[in-house]
């Protein structure tokens, strides 16, 4: 019953969503070789990415320094038997306005978008491990929001590695729902799904880079073999996607930026902006001080 009166309370908030997302999308599907909107999925090679892993080397090969490193401003969120997990990033840090936030990738965003767009936490240094175990290895939506993530790939990646796997066009559906990744009724029909539509693998060289819907299409992590990765999210609006009540911003997993003058630009409202309550803007946000 609960659940019940959950799925009705979401609904009007997800009817709102869904209409921006079918006026934006009507705009934007002239605009040509947009593989993101039309597949929800895209990769390429970048010689960036490969400066990046060369710029992040130390931390790679021993993420435990990471928080004493000179390379910047870096902090471990957690880790687990296997070693660390999870490095978040300062948003402001050079590396990353010098090779990730240029038009290589934040032009594929723009397309797929039509609109404004945001950073939506801090970009974080991914780590995986051979054995591991976990519910995102279910296929599985993130929220039902557009909600883009970026994977480049800092270590060879092949299919006996620790990869994402993503059903190409699954983002085309509206929902209202988030669908429970581990109800049998929901795994069988995304099995059927799968054989109907390509599944796109993350795996590729150091420096490929991955951009797919992540909000509003099927994707889950193909366990295997060690994987590092640096780790970005975007969204289209000032609204965390999880609407969780006692969400602040100040909190280290998501922003500990010193908000320096070079991020001073919409992608990153969400570091900067002094939020107000709105119909898309949840009240979590409500007199929150950044």
């Amino acid at each position: 019953m609960r659940n019940l009166f959950r799925i009705i309370r979401l609904i009007p908030i997800y009817f709102f969503i869904n209409l921006r997302r079918f006026i934006s999308e009507k705009k934007i599907l002239n605009v040509r070789n947009n593989d993101l909107l039309n597949n929800g999925f895209v990769k390429f090679k970048s010689e960036n990415g490969k400066k990046i892993k060369e710029f992040l080397y130390e931390i790679i090969e021993d993420p435990e320094t990471a928080e004493f490193s000179n390379l910047g401003k870096f902090k471990i969120l957690n880790r687990n038997s296997f070693g660390v997990k999870t490095i978040a990033v300062d948003a402001s840090s050079k590396f990353l306005h010098e090779y990730v936030f240029v038009n290589e990738i934040l032009d594929k965003l723009k397309n797929y978008y039509g609109k404004e767009f945001y950073l939506r936490n801090n970009p974080t240094i991914q780590f995986n491990y051979d054995g591991e175990v976990n519910d995102t290895q279910f296929f599985h939506l993130d929220y039902c929001a557009k909600q883009t993530s970026v994977m480049i790939n800092l270590n060879e990646i092949n299919s006996e590695s620790t990869h994402m796997e993503y059903i190409e066009k699954t983002n085309k559906k509206y929902r209202f729902v988030i669908p429970d990744r581990e109800e049998k009724k929901v795994i069988d029909k995304i099995e059927k799904i799968s054989k109907k539509y390509v599944v796109a693998k993350t795996t590729g060289n150091i420096g490929d880079i991955s951009i797919f819907d992540a909000g509003t299409g099927f994707h889950r992590q193909v366990a295997g073999g060690k994987r590092v990765m640096l780790h970005l999210n975007f969204t289209e609006n000032l609204a965390h996607t999880g609407w969780k009540k006692n969400w602040n911003p100040k909190d280290t997993d998501y922003w500990f930026s010193e908000n320096s003058e070079i991020l001073n630009n919409n992608l990153f409202k969400m570091i900067t902006k002094k939020f107000k309550p709105s119909l898309m803007t949840p009240k979590i946000y409500y007199k929150i001080k950044i």
